[in-house]
């Protein structure tokens, strides 16, 4: 992420080079895989770098939902929820996050207060995942 103009120069400079990279490679419809493989990861990372750009462009012309903000502080109860809602217990959000069961239930009695930042998204990245399994199992048996 963006956080100053400093940052937005030098992700603008990384753009161009990369720019520069994928003009070198020529037309996309070569038969060449590897060329292809390194022209799809080229446009991919400064597609990534533009939407970095935008991003900041938006947050310095004052255009940021801060409703979003206001949710902090109901993460964890939103967590609980979340891991409830998609069938998983205790034991099986440990596994997928690499975790003892004892982790998660000491996080789950704190309402995840106690968590730092990176643990909250493996969480919420495993119960994301859980849940795309299961509307995948859903759509599979109908």
């Amino acid at each position: 992420m963006i956080k100053n103009e400093r940052q937005l120069a030098i992700t603008k400079q990384q753009r161009d080079r990369l720019t520069g990279s994928l003009a070198a490679l020529g037309d996309r419809r070569t038969p060449d895989p590897l060329k292809r493989a390194r022209i799809a990861a080229l446009e991919a990372d400064i597609g990534k770098l533009d939407a970095e750009v935008a991003r900041y462009r938006e947050a310095v012309s004052g255009r940021v939902d801060f409703t979003a903000i206001g949710h902090v502080a109901t993460v964890g109860d939103d967590l609980i929820s979340a891991r409830i809602a998609v069938g998983l217990t205790q034991e099986e959000l440990a596994a997928r996050v690499g975790s003892k069961a004892q982790q998660i239930q000491r996080y789950e009695r704190d309402h995840y207060m106690k968590a730092s930042l990176k643990t909250l998204a493996k969480v919420a990245s495993a119960i994301v995942a859980s849940h795309r399994e299961r509307e995948e199992e859903a759509r599979v048996t109908q």
